[in-house]
């Protein structure tokens, strides 16, 4: 492709505020641990401080749905309203119950938890929440799904493994909350192709990982995307960004698998987005090498091995309007 055709497709883009400000394709999801507790900085973020995230929601009249909203949306192709919000939390832990769950009733959001039951305890010293906290929760609307029953990285146990911990999971919520769970969430986002089909032959309708990114039409939806929050993190102006940002889409993404093996040193993907304007990032600042090659492939090369666990890579872009977008691939090596 000529640069005269290559910058005609970029000041097309870049001038297409219409399409930044009315896209109805698209929504956030957040995702919160404990509330808090400062034990535990990576996953706790202060009541203040996640109130003050409530309070911009509610200021820029975002819509913030239940996630039945986000079933239909694949299931019946039922576009968003605009800037539309999921709210979820993970693990069941009683600072939710004590400090986020009020806050949320008054100001009326919906939500969703993710629960491990194994943990559910009516130990005055458990950091869980009981069943009838549990039970208090579904009664004024909130929505209760499956997080396996132990917590367990799935991505370390066989088919026969991860269909127990996920149906005992299932067994409890129906027998204590009569609830049939259709949402499910994997723990520390351990997800994987194989999972994600054992998730999805086990009748759930949509799976959440721990990527940040959001969530666009075409997705697959057994690896959901979701904006992580602590308190680190959580500041309000990283929130702001974050909310007010778009989808980087991107397509013929390889390898299509979070799996990332020792024999593997390059991920890509293609965007119809310009390419000129995308940066990368990696969560450790493993060393790379970026390759842009028109007109809408992106290679990203690794020059060190990964780190075992959990490698996260966000690509970002900005136009001539300031306006974010955003994709995020997670590597489990």
């Amino acid at each position: 492709m000529s640069n005269f055709f290559l910058l005609i497709i970029i000041l097309i883009f870049f001038n297409d505020d219409v399409k930044a400000s009315e896209n109805n394709d698209y929504a956030t999801v957040l995702m919160y641990h404990r509330f808090n507790d400062s034990k535990y900085p990576s996953t706790s973020i202060s009541s203040e401080l996640f109130e003050s995230h409530l309070q911009y929601l509610k200021k820029k009249n975002y819509s913030v749905l239940p996630i039945t909203d986000l079933v239909d949306f694949f299931e019946q192709n039922n576009a968003f309203p605009k800037k539309t919000i999921f709210i979820t939390i993970d693990d069941g832990y009683k600072s939710f119950y004590e400090y986020a769950f009020p806050l949320l009733l008054k100001y009326k959001f919906p939500f969703t938890v993710f629960i491990s039951t194994d943990y559910i305890s009516n130990n005055d010293k458990s950091d869980f929440m009981t069943w009838e906290m549990l039970k208090e929760i579904k009664a004024k609307g909130g929505s209760i799904q499956n997080h396996t029953s132990n917590h367990a990285n799935l991505n370390e146990m066989d088919i026969k493994e991860i269909r127990k911990v996920v149906l005992e999971c299932q067994k409890e919520l129906d027998l204590k909350l009569g609830i049939k769970s259709d949402v499910f969430s994997f723990p520390y986002g351990m997800s994987s192709i194989k999972n994600e089909t054992i998730i999805k032959e086990m009748g759930f309708k949509l799976a959440f990982g721990q990527q940040s990114s959001h969530i666009f039409f075409g997705e697959n939806k057994f690896r959901l995307p979701r904006f992580s929050f602590n308190q680190e993190l959580g500041e309000i102006k990283r929130f702001e960004m974050i909310i007010e940002s778009f989808p980087l889409e991107v397509f013929d993404v390889i390898p299509e698998d979070t799996l990332f093996r020792d024999s593997q040193n390059q991920i890509s993907f293609s965007t119809n987005h310009p390419l000129s304007f995308i940066n990368c990032y990696h969560s450790s600042n493993t060393p790379f090498e970026i390759r842009k090659l028109p007109p809408s492939k992106i290679e990203i090369q690794f020059k060190d091995k990964l780190n075992k666990g959990v490698n996260r890579v966000n690509c970002t872009a900005y136009d001539k309007n300031k306006n974010l977008y955003w994709y995020g691939k997670i590597l489990i090596h």
